[in-house]
């Protein structure tokens, strides 16, 4: 039975208003969060899977 390791990579951020993620507390202030894939490892072959954003980033 081959060995897995998974590896969370940072591929980018995005920033949105706060409330989005509080329940509307917070409104009109910035929060970034990271965007991530993950590369896995073992076996014969590594993977890497974006789990990242539907829509395009979009940097300032």
């Amino acid at each position: 039975m081959p060995f897995y390791t998974i590896h969370p990579i940072v591929m980018g951020t995005k920033a949105f208003d706060k409330s989005m993620m509080t329940y509307q507390y917070g409104q009109v202030q910035e929060y970034t969060i990271p965007i991530y894939c993950r590369l896995i490892k073992g076996g014969k072959k590594n993977l890497l899977v974006d789990t990242g954003e539907m829509t395009p980033i979009q940097s300032e």
